[in-house]
C-alpha cells in the first residue's frame, strides 16, 4: 500500500484536522494527492476503488472528498451523486473536489456562465499543484475551473514509481497495439500521460499525447507504430536515469 509510505490510512491513530477522503486508481496520483494533503495537517483515508470509496465515505463522514472524475466501473461523478443521496442529514455535506486528466471543453464564443454543478464544489485539472489542492478543499468555496500548471520537481518516490508504472505497462501497451485492441491503449495511456505530467517529464508526455492522438483519430497502422517507437524512445531515457 503506498499510503503506508506517509501514514496509513486505515491506521488507528487519533484523527487531527479535517478529515479528507481521495479517491483516485492511478497510484501515482492517489500518492501524491494524500502526501500534499496531510502535510497541511489533515487526516487522509485514501481507496483506488469507487465501491470502497462508497463505504468508507458514509461510515467515515469525511469533511471533503477528492475523487478522479475517471474510475473504472463508477465515474466520479456517479460516485459523488450516491454518497450524496446516502449521507445523513444532521451532517454538514462534505466539500468536493473532481479531479479531472483532461482539460475541460471550453465554447469557442462568450456565452452565460453555468450554473454551478450541485455536485461538485471545484473541478481541478490534473496535476494540481499541493497549494492548488490544499485550498480547493480546505479554503472558502468558489466556483469554477482552477486552471492548474505543473508544480514542483517531483520527489524521488514519485520518480521510482513512474519507472516501475513504465516497466510494467510498456509490454502490454505493445501487446494491445499489436491487436489494434485501441480500449485498454487509451486506458493505460491516460495514466501514464497523468504519471509524466506529476513527474515533470514533458519528452514523455508529448510522446505519450501523439500516440493518444493517432489512437483516437485513427491513424494507420504504419504510424501509429512510428509515433510508438517514439514513445520507447522516451520512456528508455526515463527509466536508464535510475
Amino acid at each position: 500500500d503506498i499510503e503506508n509510505l506517509h501514514g496509513s490510512p486505515e491506521s488507528g491513530s487519533s484523527e487531527s484536522g479535517p478529515r479528507i477522503l481521495v479517491v483516485d486508481d492511478h497510484d501515482i496520483s492517489r500518492h501524491y494527492t494524500v502526501a500534499a494533503l496531510r502535510q497541511t495537517g489533515a487526516t487522509v483515508k485514501a481507496s483506488g476503488a469507487a465501491e470502497a470509496a462508497l463505504a468508507i465515505a458514509l461510515d467515515w463522514l469525511p469533511d471533503a472528498i477528492c475523487a478522479d472524475l475517471q474510475l473504472p466501473g463508477m465515474s466520479g461523478y456517479e460516485l459523488i451523486r450516491r454518497i450524496r443521496q446516502s449521507w445523513p442529514g444532521a451532517r454538514p455535506r462534505p466539500r468536493v473536489v473532481m479531479l479531472s486528466a483532461d482539460p475541460l471543453p471550453r465554447s469557442p464564443a462568450p456565452a452565460p456562465r453555468p450554473a454551478p454543478d450541485p455536485l461538485v464544489d471545484r473541478i481541478l485539472i490534473k496535476p494540481a499543484t499541493p497549494a492548488q489542492l490544499r485550498a480547493a478543499l480546505l479554503a472558502s468555496a468558489a466556483d469554477g475551473v482552477m486552471e492548474t500548471r505543473v508544480g514542483p520537481a517531483a520527489p524521488q518516490e514519485l520518480r521510482r514509481m513512474f519507472r516501475q508504472e513504465l516497466a510494467l505497462r510498456l509490454p502490454a501497451l505493445e501487446s494491445n497495439l499489436a491487436r489494434r485492441d485501441l480500449g485498454p491503449v487509451r486506458a493505460v495511456l491516460h495514466q501514464l500521460l497523468a504519471s509524466s505530467r506529476l513527474c515533470g517529464d514533458r519528452r514523455l508526455e508529448a510522446a505519450l499525447q501523439a500516440l493518444r492522438a493517432a489512437c483516437h483519430d485513427g491513424a494507420a497502422a504504419a504510424e501509429i507504430a512510428c509515433r510508438y517507437y517514439a514513445l520507447l524512445v522516451a520512456a528508455g531515457h526515463r527509466l536508464e536515469s535510475a
